[in-house]
């Protein structure tokens, strides 16, 4: 019937869509050195609004820049060192697992929402200066991670922020939980255990 035609037009558009993004991704990542592709550099992608690049086991330097991009995944990338992220349009970010990831710049995110970084042991330089908006922050694991990276980040994102996990954030000992609380007054779960160093 018409109506059913109606209805599934968008469906079927949408499709042509996403495999038209897909080839076009796929095309951008021939670019990059099939061997190893050690250092990625994504730039003026189709119109992507998911992204997962999990467990690539030999990706060391990630650069995203997508106008339409909403959610990236680089959840275990284990020799991952480098993420920069420009994406205007970001929600939710998944770097969970990254243990050697040790610099990650997050630049005209300003709609990211979720930004999961557990057990990034490695990180010692996070910026996301435009993350006004951030609602969930998950440092789980983040043993290195100094004051001077988070401080700035809890002063941006502070009046948005309902969920932050600094368990195991030894390096943040210095940052107690009432100039947390101060800085994130609206939060309803907090875990600041774990954070003295076991010798």
């Amino acid at each position: 019937s018409p109506e059913v035609a109606a209805a599934a037009s968008p469906s079927a558009a949408e499709a042509e869509a996403d495999a038209a993004a897909a080839a076009a991704l796929a095309l951008a990542v021939e670019t990059v050195d099939v061997v190893s592709r050690r250092r990625m550099r994504l730039e003026r992608l189709p119109p992507l609004v998911q992204l997962s690049l999990r467990g690539w086991s030999r990706l060391g330097v990630l650069q995203v820049s997508c106008a339409s991009l909403a959610r990236l995944n680089v959840s275990q990338c284990t020799v991952l060192s480098l993420l920069v992220v420009r994406a205007p349009l970001l929600s939710s970010l998944n770097a969970s697992g990254c243990r050697t990831l040790g610099e990650v710049f997050l630049g005209r995110c300003a709609v990211l929402r979720s930004l999961n970084l557990a057990q990034c042991k490695a990180l010692h330089a996070l910026r996301a200066p435009a993350a006004a908006r951030l609602d969930t922050l998950n440092l789980f694991g983040c043993r290195v991670l100094p004051p001077e990276s988070l401080t700035p980040l809890l002063h941006t994102s502070g009046a948005a922020l309902r969920q932050l996990n600094m368990n195991g954030c030894v390096g943040t000992i210095d940052l107690s939980e009432a100039t947390v609380r101060q800085l994130c007054p609206h939060l309803v779960q907090l875990d600041c255990q774990g954070r003295k160093a076991k010798y």
